[in-house]
């Protein structure tokens, strides 16, 4: 295999790795193996969710900004581009750093991966709105992972090559699977008000209350995984409140696998949309069944009527009747289930469908 450039993913770091950071670490090892010349350039605190072996290191690239903020690791990189040889293929991933690809004299692709599109000023400020019209009209190609916005980019952008990511992810259903399922409920993300933070405080505040009145006598486990700028309003709750059947815990875990595989119930509560989250096809592989709320594309993640799609005006008591409910299953109708959900996913969610997509993107288009 002769391959002539280097390809260089960008990655900008966000605090803990999201879903699509896990994503393209997952693509990058990937293409490694395969003695592709793909290089990973990020900051170095993802070291301190990752263990990378000493081949995957010769193609790390981390830089230290002194925050974490775009500007203090744009302005980082810029002075990184030493270590990027020129002409070679950029890929910034849902971000776009200006004049990098112009001080490398390279080609480069920019990847959308939210639900809504550039011109949403609901979730996006102006100054992006630019950023990212300046980073599409530049770029060799443009890859979208929403259907919506592939086609919308089409039309607006048809003077660009445009690809769509073909729905797929790299979670091992090895990994992800069921093991005894206990009576916990999971939510697993980053903990900002976009993901439905205060939904999950009055959800737990209304579930004991229903346990209670109901003379619910076993303990029901309340896992909340992740950090996040909500976390000191997660940390107040617990500390303020005693819940006599409701254990509630937080933590960041790296191997979230070890409390979805014994768990029966994922909330999934974000309020753009839940596709293609990957902690929640995790969930899914796992055997949980799914609370997932009714916005954006959240319904590509599966038609199964084992998901349960709620209501984007969410109803804390609504879901708390659903989860109470679901806990009453017994063991044969649980564990049916269960399997569905993850027959379904698996089948929907095909592992390599991606990375064979940028495989063929880097290396195998003109781009």
């Amino acid at each position: 295999m002769l391959i002539n450039k280097n390809t260089y993913i960008i990655l900008q770091y966000s605090g803990e790795p999201s879903g699509a950071e896990k994503r393209f670490i997952d693509i990058w090892k990937y293409l490694i193996n395969k003695n592709y010349p793909v290089f990973l350039v990020t900051h170095k605190k993802i070291s301190e969710f990752y263990t990378f072996s000493n081949s995957e290191k010769k193609f790390l690239l981390l830089f230290n900004s002194n925050k974490t903020t775009f500007l203090s690791q744009y302005f980082t990189i810029l002075r990184f581009k030493n270590n990027i040889e020129r002409n070679s293929i950029i890929h910034f991933v849902n971000t776009y750093y200006p004049l990098l690809s112009f001080l490398t004299n390279s080609k480069f692709i920019i990847s959308w991966l939210q639900p809504f599109n550039i011109f949403s000023m609901k979730y996006l400020k102006f100054r992006h709105c630019i950023l990212f019209l300046l980073g599409f009209f530049f770029s060799k190609t443009i890859d979208v992972l929403n259907p919506k916005n592939y086609y919308f980019y089409k039309k607006l952008f048809y003077f660009k090559k445009i690809y769509i990511t073909p729905t797929s992810n790299s979670v091992d259903e090895n990994i992800f699977s069921p093991s005894s399922k206990k009576n916990s409920i999971v939510f697993l993300g980053r903990l900002e008000k976009h993901k439905g933070i205060n939904n999950i405080i009055e959800i737990i505040t209304s579930l004991e209350k229903k346990l209670f009145n109901n003379n619910f006598s076993d303990k029901i486990f309340f896992y909340i995984l992740g950090s996040g700028s909500e976390q000191n309003k997660i940390n107040n709750f617990i500390k303020k409140n005693y819940f006599k059947n409701i254990i509630v815990q937080n933590f960041y875990s790296k191997n979230p696998n070890l409390i979805l595989n014994k768990s029966k119930i994922f909330l999934s509560l974000q309020s753009s949309s839940n596709y293609p989250s990957r902690s929640l096809i995790e969930a899914m592989y796992s055997g949980c069944i799914p609370i997932i709320t009714d916005v954006g594309d959240s319904r590509m993640m599966g038609s199964s009527k084992y998901l349960f799609y709620v209501d984007r005006k969410i109803n804390s008591q609504k879901i708390t009747d659903l989860i109470y409910n679901i806990i009453l299953y017994d063991n044969i109708k649980f564990t049916n289930i269960s399997k569905h959900i993850r027959h379904d996913a698996i089948l929907l969610f095909q592992n390599k469908n991606q990375s064979k997509y940028f495989e063929k993107l880097y290396f195998k288009q003109n781009i």
